[in-house]
């Protein structure tokens, strides 16, 4: 048994992973009280989200109608499941809705004993007349860089750059903050599911207390984003492991870019590089692979399960240098079940420790009431913006 292998059992352990098997199912009872009156009557409606993988075509998840308008799901859950879902009618051109057609949060249950959920649903995204108008949540000045090939991955993405307001005043020189998925920091138009970081609003704030930084937005290709982000060979990303050349492509290509086109400061101490999820891996994985060129990385809810907690092993044989400055957060609802929710935060405890033995300055938060998603990196953002451009 490894020392990894071992440390992972002691923390599945503790966290209760080794009777998280045996908690009890509570039944559930979701119940539709209505529907928009142009909702087809047989039109079958479904749930969809974690308890389900978000699998639009998963068996079970089916409300059935009854003869007062209402429509039931009875599902059988593991005592302490918490999850986020939605409602559609099969395909997400049909799923629910604000009544004003704007997008709809993700609902979210955590099983505490059998229950009754009733649900309304007030507009679905393909009913008709007037909806709320789609409008850009953009905020200070931004340019747009088209088409930056990428010769190290043989593709093409778009940049989004935030200027602060300064910019157009002088001849300052700023700190520049790379952040991955680039179409869900700025703007609710191009975000998932419409919800966005609002890191744009956190740097005009921290702007109007005198401290100033270029934001990097870089898109992520879709498809090609697990294979992008994760620099190991995984059933998430096809065993197709790109994580390397796009490493390569920030620091050799996109960076330079940057440099060459805007006043940069670009020392690693003034350069920083962030994303969540497979792009918290992707953040670590470069910083620690190009420690001259970033000195600062944010780390949001990473997906330290890639590929057998591969990551863990990777930082002990890619030490981070002293002084770096790592970001390091995590949900208390990221995961499951109660066991693998706490078990999820004790490996990043320990990912912390482990960098800050190393020399690293780490700063490691867990969110309250927080889930795996935008929202909650939107709110821990700024904190982890000011400590980059601060210190403090």
């Amino acid at each position: 048994m490894t020392c990894m292998t071992s440390l992972l059992l002691t923390l599945t352990l503790a966290a209760g992973g080794a009777t998280t098997e045996l908690a009890p199912k509570r039944t559930v009872t979701f119940i539709i009280t209505s529907v928009p009156k142009d909702t087809p009557a047989d039109a079958p409606v479904t749930l969809v989200g974690g308890v389900n993988d978000w699998n639009l075509e998963a068996l079970g998840f089916t409300f059935t109608p009854a003869p007062d308008g209402t429509r039931t799901l009875k599902l059988a859950l593991r005592e302490g499941l918490a999850f986020e879902y939605r409602l559609t009618r099969g395909s997400w051109d049909t799923a629910e809705r604000n009544a004003d057609g704007s997008e709809l949060r993700a609902r979210t249950l955590e099983v505490r004993g059998d229950a009754r959920v009733e649900l309304r649903v007030e507009r679905w995204t393909d009913t008709p007349g007037r909806a709320l108008v789609a409008r850009s949540t953009l905020t200070g000045t931004f340019e747009q860089v088209k088409g930056v090939k990428s010769p190290e991955l043989g593709n093409t993405r778009d940049l989004l750059v935030y200027l602060p307001p300064s910019y157009r005043k002088g001849n300052k020189r700023y700190p520049v903050l790379y952040l991955h998925d680039g179409q869900n920091v700025f703007n609710e138009l191009t975000a998932f599911i419409k919800r966005e970081w609002r890191a744009d609003e956190a740097a005009e704030a921290l702007a109007a207390r005198g401290h100033e930084v270029i934001v990097v937005a870089i898109s992520n290709l879709g498809s090609k984003r697990a294979s992008e982000y994760l620099p190991f060979k995984t059933r998430a990303n096809n065993y197709e492991a790109r994580g390397e050349q796009y490493a390569a492509f920030i620091v050799n290509t996109v960076k330079p870019l940057v440099d060459a086109r805007y006043r940069t400061l670009t020392d690693a101490a003034h350069t920083g590089i962030a994303g969540s999820s497979f792009g918290g891996i992707i953040s670590l994985y470069m910083a620690l692979s190009y420690p001259d060129v970033f000195g600062f990385v944010g780390s949001f809810s990473p997906s330290l399960w890639v590929a057998d907690y591969a990551m863990l092993d990777w930082v002990k044989e890619h030490p981070a240098p002293k002084g770096m400055r790592v970001w390091l957060d995590m949900g208390d609802h990221e995961g499951d079940m109660p066991g693998e929710r706490l078990f999820n935060q004790e490996v990043t405890e320990r990912l912390g420790d482990k960098l800050r033995e190393q020399g690293a300055q780490v700063r490691v938060q867990f969110g309250k009431d927080a889930w795996h998603n935008e929202d909650a990196w939107a709110q821990r953002f700024p904190t982890a913006l000011e400590w980059f451009l601060t210190g403090k």
